[in-house]
């Protein structure tokens, strides 16, 4: 269940809950990314949250590379210190990793390299976008952001 605010009178929120009507009813199934780890840092690379999704088999298999996934967004975070936004994608064993650098935050997920990469960074982007309009998200579970907002992403997800 998601409830979006919306205002006939000034427009403001009509594009993100259309998006996100589209995105979940109508979205094409090649256009799906299955997001399996994702990781939320301050651009000092403190992480501020993070989640694993699947079911218990998938979440073990990606447990290794979390950790990993984690060192990564840390350095991703100081990297791109200086800058406003950033997006960058990377290896990461079998899996990919795309990091979105947005004011203040950065947002890393890993996903399978068959998955598209582009749809990935447009949900990262809406993420961060969504933060920096509501700040009090920031401090949300990360997983909880992610099956609210992008439910077919990160299905049987778990945090």
């Amino acid at each position: 269940f998601n409830i979006k605010k919306v205002s006939a009178l000034t427009g403001q929120g009509v594009y993100e809950a259309w998006d996100w009507i589209v995105d979940v009813l109508c979205g094409a199934q090649q256009w799906k990314v299955k997001i399996g780890a994702a990781v939320l840092a301050d651009i000092s690379g403190n992480i501020i949250s993070e989640a694993i999704f699947g079911n218990p088999n998938e979440q073990a298999t990606v447990a290794n590379d979390f950790k990993k996934l984690k060192e990564l967004s840390k350095m991703f975070a100081v990297e791109t210190k200086e800058s406003i936004q950033s997006i960058k994608l990377e290896n990461l064993f079998k899996k990919h990793v795309s990091h979105v650098k947005r004011g203040a935050y950065c947002l890393s997920v890993m996903i399978d390299p068959i998955d598209p990469v582009t749809r990935a960074q447009q949900i990262q982007l809406r993420i961060l976008e969504n933060f920096s309009r509501n700040p009090a998200e920031i401090n949300k579970n990360l997983g909880e952001v992610f099956e609210s907002k992008f439910p077919l992403e990160v299905e049987g997800g778990t945090h």
